[in-house]
């Protein structure tokens, strides 16, 4: 079913990537023609190292390719932005955002009617939110009612004194601090997972924003994948 959905995308749009996900794990950079980038800053981290990485946008410079155009937008704001697109992915960006129901609202604005956002978001047994409560949807849902912004920081401290350290990574201390220093800069850095999430909590979070789940798994790294198509403007 994925690869027959994948098959079939044609000009997209990719939230906060690149991402590895979509080049190894999905193949999603594999079938889409033509793939437009929102990221936040200009020339972020994730993106520089990526492209280092895997040498794009080398990887895009294939038969049937066309390598799209990188904006700077931030999903929480109002978007002008003149085009729609066939679909849209993220991969480990929904849980950052304070206002997810607002944010994947405006997502659904750039979104031709029943095409897909395609999600990827890490459960939070599995990484080191471990030791955090699972976020009941009602929270989420009172956050967009009462239009919670993304310089919230009512989760900080729940993250920081949560955090389950990674023992097998020699520099965990130093950048434990660095974590927590960037942590009381969330609205530049936006490091905070401000939610937990399950893939119970992730097929409502989309339901609820008027989207069909048609593809909801969790995988052996502990990511979640949800397949999601839109059904009403």
């Amino acid at each position: 079913m994925i690869e027959e959905i994948l098959k079939n995308l044609e000009y997209g749009l990719e939230i906060g990537g690149p991402s590895g996900n979509f080049y190894h794990t999905i193949l999603l950079y594999k079938y889409v023609k033509k793939l437009d980038g929102f990221n936040i800053f200009e020339n972020n981290n994730w993106q520089k190292n990526f492209s280092k990485k895997y040498k794009l946008p080398d990887k895009w410079d294939l038969p049937n390719k066309i390598l799209g155009l990188q904006y700077n937008y931030d999903i929480s704001q109002e978007i002008k932005h003149d085009r729609k697109y066939d679909f849209i992915v993220s991969s480990h960006v929904i849980e950052h955002f304070a206002n997810p129901i607002k944010n994947i609202l405006n997502m659904k604005k750039l979104l031709k009617n029943k095409s897909y956002i395609i999600s990827v978001i890490p459960h939070y047994k599995y990484i080191f939110d471990s030791k955090r409560k699972l976020t009941e949807f009602e929270h989420i849902i009172d956050d967009y009612l009462n239009d919670v912004g993304e310089d919230d920081m009512t989760h900080v401290d729940d993250f920081i004194s949560n955090y389950v350290s990674n023992k097998k990574d020699k520099n965990w201390v130093i950048n434990f601090e660095k974590l927590k220093k960037d942590s009381h800069m969330n609205l530049e850095k936006r490091v905070i997972h401000h939610y937990t999430y399950d893939e119970n909590n992730v097929n409502k979070l989309f339901e609820y924003c008027g989207f069909e789940n048609l593809y909801t798994n969790v995988d052996k790294h502990g990511n979640i994948l949800i397949i999601s198509k839109k059904m009403s403007r």
